[in-house]
């Protein structure tokens, strides 16, 4: 459940990328505008990776302890 909101949270930020362009081309939109918009939707997805790579590992390796906590009450 925690990993879909981080997916549709990913997409969404891409699909930000494409409607700013847009706008870009609507509005003007300055130069210096558009690259600060694209470096903080950048900083994002970087974040979401992470904390989704962190995830991965981490109930990776919880779903092996509770494994093992079950044996050994066996």
């Amino acid at each position: 459940m925690r990993r879909d909101y981080f997916l549709e949270a990913y997409a969404d930020a891409q699909s930000m990328i494409s409607q700013i362009n847009a706008a870009t081309e609507l509005f003007q939109i300055s130069g210096s505008t558009l690259t600060r918009w694209m470096e903080l939707i950048q900083a994002e997805l970087r974040l979401l990776k992470g904390v989704m790579r962190k995830d991965k590992v981490r109930y990776k390796n919880l779903l092996k302890e509770i494994a093992e906590t079950e044996i050994e009450t066996e």
